[in-house]
């Protein structure tokens, strides 16, 4: 159940607060759509230990990208309400969740893919 909560966790931040660039509303939301993209091309890739080993560096390397970011969204001051709002209706992002959650479900019934990706998981709260 923990890799759950964190995989969630991630697929929260990753819609709230990845970001590259320009300080905008509208350039948060896009880099939420391609950090979604990422995470969720990731997990789908992994089928079982060694995928799950392989994919362990890139996964760090997204929650450290979107962890670094959150200062960078609470800088433009936005609502997070008004963010929300527009992050749920992106229909990109709203695609991907169904993915997501789909490869979220797979990878924690799976102990031995699970067990190699718990701790990078819970660098994505």
């Amino acid at each position: 159940m923990t890799i759950f909560k964190s995989i969630i966790a991630a697929c929260v931040m990753a819609v709230l607060f990845v970001s590259c660039g320009a300080d905008s509303k509208e350039k948060i939301i896009a880099d939420a759509e391609v950090g979604m993209e990422e995470m969720v091309n990731l997990l789908e890739g992994i089928k079982d230990k060694a995928t799950a080993e392989a994919a362990k560096p890139k996964l760090e390397a997204l929650a450290e990208r979107m962890n670094k970011l959150k200062d960078r969204a609470d800088a433009l001051k936005i609502p997070k309400a008004d963010l929300d709002k527009e992050m749920q209706a992106s229909e990109k992002i709203k695609g991907l969740m169904g993915k997501l959650m789909g490869s979220m479900m797979r990878i924690g019934m799976n102990k031995e893919i699970s067990g190699v990706l718990e701790d990078t998981m819970k660098k994505m709260q």
